[in-house]
Parts: structure tokens; sequence; C-alpha cells
């Protein structure tokens, strides 16, 4: 009998020849990179150079959150002073609420808030975690942090600066509109002394004026819609008056 011989065959791996191909084009890319350092072609930066770049983006992102901050306090402050609200209220989408509207203030809070963003997308951390959010994020600490820094009472004491107070100068009066303080009160007359900035003007009220529930109080910061009644603006008729501010939120 003829016996057959099993014959058993040693299976050889398969070689992958793109793993093969990619780790010689690594090793070659190497060499090429180490050859120019070598050769004085490629010059590697000291890692302080990194440190200090990362340092001054981190001061710099820190400076244009705090100017985002206080340009956000600086819209709240006026929003609330000027009471757009509340012109709105009385006279509904005009062109008072453009005349009133803090709108440059607001501009420049975006626009730091853009520089922030921008060095945002410079870090790591923005490719690691979600961009957007981090924006928001960025967004909603800088309006929230003007909103309390206007709610204690900061403003009032950057008024008194010299340098800070001309970024409160504004214009509160308008051709059919004013902002002011009560400063006098005659009760047998239907004229109301209102100091506006630093000029006195006298509102005339009358049966047809749509006054407050409240009566009115010298000290008092109140809100008027219009007509000025001569050319030298000194005489005002209110159509809608309504109060402001708490007394000694004003100045």
């Amino acid at each position: 009998m003829n016996h057959k011989r099993k014959t058993t065959r040693k299976k050889s791996k398969p070689i992958k020849v793109d793993q093969v191909s990619s780790k010689h084009h690594s090793v070659d890319l190497t060499d090429q990179v180490m050859g120019q350092i070598l050769t004085d072609k490629v010059k590697m930066k000291p890692r302080s150079y990194f440190i200090a770049g990362s340092i001054l983006m981190a001061l710099g992102l820190a400076v244009f959150f705090i100017l985002a901050v206080f340009f956000f306090n600086h819209f709240f402050f006026h929003f609330f002073r000027t009471g757009l609200i509340d012109f709105w209220r009385m006279r509904g989408f005009s062109h008072i609420l453009w005349e009133v509207f803090p709108w440059w203030s607001l501009v420049l809070a975006a626009v730091f808030i853009a520089l922030g963003a921008w060095l945002i997308h410079q870090y790591d951390i923005a490719y690691k975690k979600n961009y957007k959010f981090l924006v928001l994020i960025l967004i909603i600490a800088a309006a929230f942090f003007g909103y309390v820094l206007n709610l204690v009472g900061v403003n009032h004491l950057f008024m008194k600066q010299r340098v800070m107070h001309h970024l409160y100068e504004r214009k509160y009066v308008g051709q059919d509109w004013l902002v002011g303080e009560i400063v006098k009160l005659d009760p047998g007359s239907n004229l109301v002394s209102v100091k506006v900035d630093d000029t006195l003007i006298q509102v005339l009220v009358s049966p047809q004026t749509r006054m407050p529930r409240r009566q009115l109080e010298v000290g008092q910061t109140v809100r008027v819609v219009g007509e000025f009644v001569d050319q030298d603006k000194n005489l005002f008729k209110a159509s809608i008056l309504s109060f402001g501010p708490k007394k000694g939120r004003w100045r």
C-alpha cells in the first residue's frame, strides 16, 4: 500500500504594503527634518518663546474680556438711566428709541468680544472643545458681569473721574423728549422745573397730559414726551410724563 504523505505548508503572514510604506515615509520625513535642523536651515525656537506667547495671549484675552465687561456695563447704565423701555411704553417704536439707544457702547463691547473669540481660536482648547460654546460662554459672562457692575453703582464712581467722566457725557434732551431731575414744584402752577444736564427747562403739564399715578416730588427723575413751544427751548409742553430711576440713582 502506498502511504500518502501529508505535506503541511507553513502559512506566511501577509505583508501590509501601506503600513510599511507609511513607516518608511515617516522615517524619511524625520531624517529630512533633522537634517535641516543640523544644517541650520530650520532653527528650533526655545521653550520660553512658546511660554511667553501663551502668557501674552492669556493677558490679551483678559484685557479684551475686561473691556467687553466695561462697555456692557456702560451700555446697561445708559440703557436704564435714559429709560429705553419706558420710552417704548410711552411712545412705542419711534425715532426716540434710536436717539436714546446707547448703540456705540454695545458695538464696542461686540468688538472686544470678537477679539477675545479670535484669541480663543488660537488656543489648543478651541480644537478640543466646542468653539462656539466657548464663545457663547464668553458673551454671557461679559454681559452678566457688566450688568452686575452697573447694578452695584460702579458707574457713579467712574463719573467722578476726570478721564472717565467724558464717557458719561450724553445728551438727555431731543426735539420731542427729555430726561431730567425735578428741582422745583409750584402747587399753584402747571409748571414743573426740570434740570436736564446743566440746563433748567420748564415742563408744562395740562389736563391732557398723561401723568403717573404717584405724585411728583423734588429730586425724582422724569421722562417726558411732548414738544418745545419756544425757540429758546426753555418751555416744554408735555403730552406724556413718566418717572425715571429712584432718587439718588440719577446723579
